[in-house]
């Protein structure tokens, strides 16, 4: 072969071109269906569908994600994502103190606290060096809806996926809601068990 075909050829913009598999293809349209459930508000780069609002990880359950992960014959496979912020050397305590004093002695005994809680909850999760953060992903296959035509149904699919990784949360929104209670106790609030159903 000639320089001249080998340079001809490499400038052939269909030379090389191969058509996208049905997987892909599928993948594609999934996404595309994915941003119709995306509340837009987890910008990482894995979350492919965002369950919560803004600011979502300082919130009890923290934030919530879908990620999807690739599909085949056998229907959907996505990655459930949470996260949650518990505050550590920002908190904000409940009661007001005369002096720096008083003040560091009652952080350091909600640190103390919120530590045993924070190991108790049975998720990984880091210090930051100010706060932790909790985490915690869950695989799940989802099978496909199969539309009249007996075509794939991606919005059917995709809402499928939204209820399976609500149900898959579950237990992580328990958890949190159990140590979100505990921890404001730490800081000197009233929680609502504390105060008999009313805060």
């Amino acid at each position: 072969m000639s320089f001249t075909s080998m340079h001809n050829d490499y400038l052939d913009p269909d030379k090389y071109f191969t058509e996208p598999s049905e997987a892909e293809i599928d993948m594609d349209a999934l996404l595309i269906e994915a941003t119709k459930w995306d509340s837009g508000r987890w910008s990482w780069h894995q979350i492919h569908i965002c369950l919560t609002g803004k600011h979502a990880d300082l919130d009890p359950c923290g934030q919530q994600g879908i990620e999807i992960v690739s599909c085949d014959d056998e229907g959907v496979l996505i990655r459930v994502h949470a996260g949650k912020t518990i505050a550590g050397l920002d908190v904000s305590l409940a009661a007001d103190y005369d002096t720096d004093e008083e003040y560091q002695a009652a952080l350091e005994e909600y640190l103390a606290i919120a530590t045993e809680i924070v190991c108790a909850m049975g998720y990984p999760g880091e210090w930051t060096g100010d706060d932790w953060y909790i985490h915690h992903s869950d695989s799940l296959q989802v099978p496909w809806v199969i539309a009249s035509d007996e075509a794939y149904d991606y919005a059917q699919t995709v809402a499928n996926c939204v209820r399976a990784a609500e149900v898959a949360l579950k237990e992580w929104d328990a958890a949190m809601l159990v140590a979100d209670d505990a921890l404001n106790a730490a800081a000197g609030y009233r929680t609502e068990k504390a105060a008999g159903g009313a805060i």
